[in-house]
């Protein structure tokens, strides 16, 4: 597979009670292919988006203040059922996942989204929070199915302040090397889990929506192994029961981090792996970000997928261009506030909130404002491949921004052919400068160059560009939809 599907994997698994460290799958050689240059790009069809694209945080409700300051629009929480009914069925020990905080957080404009994970000891009969629950195999009400038992009890006392749930975390990932494995079963096991999820809680909420598991998609990718996502869908289109049932879900999830193109690629495959089967359905990211390393608050070292600050700051600007232009349907980044430093296994932090005294911000805080009011609100959306230069054309009301940024460590030069009479460039933080316009009719933009090369054994390898700018043009009222071509280039398929 291409050297950047390897490069977009494995940075950490998240999502459940433990963040820990995955380990790395060796790399794959790049197979030959026609070089991509600014006279030879590959052009991606443009994607029509009928709504902007909402922007969300894991765990927002834990610092409502900063969340309203940032405007996040909507939030997952997770349910873990171990710890929720530890002690039997009757037992309701919510803690912070309560209908109360559901119900403040959806009327303040953060609904909520839950997910659903962990088998407690008795339900399991093995002791292991990953392994399937008992009697999934016995109807749906049946008292001995305690899986659409709990489903059911859950998602019947938050109708209303929570109506999208999710069905566990990473099934896909399969080692148990240091703990990153969630679950235990097969993936027929799985496949029922999900079947009786969605009708248990369709009947204890007709409203409610029912999404997959979020799944890494690299864990299976960067070995070489059949997409746990196309097995599953080979079992649902072998049960006859599935397709009048809606397949049993109502989106698709991923979780990915590090390298921003994975917000393209992997969305784009999974549409390709359900419109094989006849169907398509929505694809979530409910998990993104890449760690810092250089806050004094939690300094790392600089190694394994890590990056600066502003680094992290210019994987948000790639990873939401990206995520318009490969047709995802809602975004969230992984997470709104650090975990405490007393959670033991937790090193690296992922807030875009410091857990300090104040609740400091770090830049990413800043940029995921601005692309909440400038990138998010885009109507049609395009990825151009210059191979050292990436650009997304996105056409929103009034006016064009098309996002450049350099994958090189050198300086980089685009050419952008205009379409108003004048332009400027926005940065990252939302500065702004004019642009000229030449005799030609084209922008000229010089781009900063990659620096973020912490991939395991490939120094050379740049996995987030460079400062990215953001040119804007306004649009004319005659404006016809952009559509760059090239001499002697087809368009694109899959990467």
């Amino acid at each position: 597979m291409l050297r950047r599907v390897f490069l977009n994997a494995l940075g950490l698994t998240l999502g459940s009670p433990l963040v820990v460290a995955r380990p790395a799958p060796p790399a794959e050689p790049e197979p030959d292919r026609r070089p991509i240059s600014v006279d030879n790009p590959r052009i991606w069809p443009a994607v029509s988006r009928d709504h902007p694209l909402p922007m969300g945080a894991v765990e927002a409700f834990r610092a409502p203040a900063r969340a309203a300051e940032m405007g996040v629009q909507w939030q997952r929480i997770l349910f873990d059922w171990s710890a929720i009914q530890a002690r039997g069925p009757d037992d309701w020990s919510f803690g912070w996942a309560d209908q109360e905080a559901a119900g403040r957080e959806r009327d303040l404009g953060r609904p909520m989204v839950g997910q659903l994970i962990s088998t407690p000891s008795w339900a399991s009969g093995t002791g292991d929070p990953k392994s399937p629950p008992v009697g999934l195999d016995l109807p749906v009400d049946d008292p001995g199915n305690l899986w659409a038992t709990w489903v059911r009890s859950a998602v019947a006392r938050l109708a209303g302040a929570i109506d999208t749930w999710v069905m566990w975390n990473e099934p896909d990932v399969w080692s148990d090397e240091n703990h990153a494995r969630q679950w235990l079963g097969t993936i027929e096991q799985y496949y029922r889990l999900l079947k009786v999820g969605y009708l248990a809680a369709r009947s204890a909420n007709p409203k409610a929506s029912v999404l997959l598991a979020g799944m890494t998609y690299w864990w299976d990718a960067a070995y070489g192994r059949e997409l746990y996502f196309e097995r599953l869908l080979r079992l649902a289109a072998a049960d006859p029961s599935a397709r009048a049932n809606n397949w049993y879900f109502d989106a698709a999830v991923l979780q990915l981090y590090n390298n921003p193109r994975g917000l393209f690629d992997a969305p784009r495959i999974f549409h390709d792996v359900m419109r094989a089967h006849g169907f398509d359905k929505p694809v979530w990211v409910n998990e993104n970000n890449v760690v810092p390393w250089d806050d004094p608050a939690a300094p790392l070292t600089r190694e394994h997928f890590r990056a600066t600050q502003h680094e992290q700051s210019n994987y948000l600007v790639q990873a939401i261009a990206y995520a318009l232009a490969g047709g995802v349907e809602r975004v969230a980044m992984y997470k709104m506030l650090d975990d405490s430093p007393l959670i033991k296994n937790v090193e690296q932090a992922f807030g875009m909130v410091r857990a300090d005294a104040t609740q400091s911000v770090r830049p990413i805080f800043r940029t995921f404002q601005l692309l909440l009011r400038e990138m998010a609100p885009t109507t049609r959306a395009q990825l151009v491949d210059e191979g050292q230069v990436n650009r997304v054309y996105l056409e929103q009301a009034g006016r064009r921004m098309t996002v450049l940024w350099n994958c090189s460590p050198q300086p980089r030069d685009a050419v952008i052919p205009a379409v108003a009479a004048s332009a400027q460039r926005m940065d990252g933080l939302g500065n702004v400068e004019p642009l000229e316009i030449d005799d030609t009719g084209h922008i000229r933009v010089t781009l900063a160059p990659a620096t973020a090369n912490t991939v395991p054994g490939y120094p050379d390898t740049y996995f987030i560009g460079g400062d990215p700018a953001l040119v804007l043009e306004p649009l004319p009222g005659d404006y016809a939809p952009y559509a760059p071509t090239y001499a002697n280039l087809p368009l694109a398929g899959q990467p």
